[in-house]
């Protein structure tokens, strides 16, 4: 693409990191990720520090998301959501609900319990996050829980889908 003087988006870019993404392949995401600016788009992580302009929340979900498919790389991600704050760029619900599915992926239970710090947050829920905890702790053989997200996800009127009751 850039060979042939093509013009690509930021929007282009992050959707070929998500497709690496989706097979697994966290490191290709990555470098496409910190390839931005060569196409002129909007720098990278360690370009906007350097000039001082935080990083938008979809560039970060996109890195995250990356990071968290791999059990040796989700502790960047995490250390990645913690600077966040710091850096004027606040986490979303796609950012905690990704942190969620990575620390339930790689049976790390306890962390996974971001789900806590999102009402306090006042991230509206929806039933992906919810399809998150309730597959999560059924993995960890932890049905009562899981039941009790169920419920908590019904009284607060939102709709189970397929995937809620394929776990």
């Amino acid at each position: 693409m850039k060979i042939e003087n093509c013009l690509v988006s930021e929007d282009v870019l992050l959707s070929i990191c998500r497709g690496y993404v989706r097979v697994h392949r966290p490191f290709h995401s990555l470098r496409v990720f910190h390839k931005t600016k060569d196409f002129d788009c909007d720098p990278t992580h360690k370009e906007h520090e350097r000039i001082g302009f935080p990083p938008t929340v979809a560039s970060l979900n996109v890195l995250i998301k990356a990071l968290c498919r791999n059990e040796k790389t989700v502790d960047v991600g995490v250390k990645i959501f913690l600077e966040m704050p710091k850096r004027g760029c606040d986490p979303d619900c796609y950012t905690y609900g990704t942190l969620i599915s990575g620390f339930f992926r790689f049976g790390r239970i306890d962390e996974a319990k971001l789900f806590e710090e999102m009402v306090e947050k006042h991230c509206s829920l929806t039933v992906v996050t919810y399809n998150s905890m309730i597959h999560g702790l059924c993995e960890a053989k932890n049905v009562g829980e899981a039941m009790r997200y169920l419920e908590e996800m019904k009284s607060k009127d939102i709709e189970p889908n397929v995937f809620t009751y394929s776990f």
